[in-house]
């Protein structure tokens, strides 16, 4: 009984970090498929607008949950230094070039993704 009972908290602690893990993971794998699909579908019409590929990328990213929620919580930046700065966006988009795409160009998505972490609070901290 004893070791189970300085074992317990040790062993919670692990199965909690793999969660966190696991959600860091899933958010990794959700960003890289969502600037995968932003990009195919930029191959496919490179005059589009910066919106259009923001919309596609939203409709097919697997990490925010419904379309709407995605075009409110991400932005489509110019530059990648602008992506470091926005606290008020989960998902920070920048597509280079950002206007007169040529075919036969190089074509770069970046995607960013704020990953909500699972962490336990203690309220009388605060």
């Amino acid at each position: 009984m004893v070791e189970f009972a300085l074992m317990i908290p040790i062993f919670i602690l692990v199965i909690i970090g793999f969660f966190g893990m696991a959600v860091v993971f899933f958010s990794y794998v959700g960003t890289a498929a969502a600037a995968r699909e932003g990009a195919r579908f930029l191959v496919g019409n490179p005059q589009v607008a910066n919106s259009a590929v923001q919309s596609q990328i939203c409709t097919t990213s697997p990490i925010l949950q419904s379309t709407a929620n995605c075009l409110t919580r991400s932005e489509v930046q110019n530059d990648k230094s602008n992506c470091s700065n926005s606290t008020s966006y989960d998902m920070c988009i920048v597509i280079e070039p950002a206007t007169t795409r040529v075919q036969g160009t190089l074509l770069t998505i970046t995607v960013r993704y704020r990953t909500p972490v699972p962490t336990l609070s203690v309220s009388f901290l605060d």
